[in-house]
């Protein structure tokens, strides 16, 4: 199975912003260790138990062609939004969320309001960033169709 066809598998099936980000996070998460791994010796990178900040932040070194500072900075932020959410009970993450689409979009979409334009919205979001760590085509394509 491509990877791109697991993230529209996963993707497809969340209808709530909080999943969504753990999710997103989760295969950010993997596709930099991956990219870790195949750099340095799979035992080394798993050996130093990096936090995903300091994984992000080797991730970028490595790939400073490839990955230009916006982008890191709204890893950055969804990873910001992720432990607040994993910290806290009581927290309302739409906020945050709706920060970081404004970020990545310049201004929020008419209808962001509507549930399915909002989660659509997030999910466009980790295609496009899933889609640049991974450099497949595959990826750019499924952001493309989601346009």
């Amino acid at each position: 199975m491509k990877f791109i066809d697991r993230i529209t598998a996963v993707f497809e099936k969340i209808d709530n912003d909080e999943l969504l980000l753990l999710k997103g996070h989760l295969l950010i998460e993997e596709l930099i260790l991956n990219r870790l791994s195949a750099e340095y010796d799979d035992k080394t990178v798993k050996a130093l138990d990096l936090s995903f900040y300091k994984k992000l932040v080797l991730f970028a070194g490595i790939t400073k062609k490839g990955m230009d500072s916006d982008l890191i900075k709204i890893i950055i932020k969804i990873n910001q939004a992720r432990n607040k959410l994993a910290h806290n009970l009581d927290i309302e993450i739409k906020p945050a969320l709706i920060e970081i689409i404004r970020d990545v979009y310049g201004e929020l979409p008419k209808t962001i309001n509507r549930k399915t334009t909002y989660l659509n919205a997030l999910k466009k979001i980790f295609y496009f960033i899933l889609g640049r760590i991974t450099g497949t085509v595959d990826a750019h394509l499924a952001f493309k169709e989601t346009l």
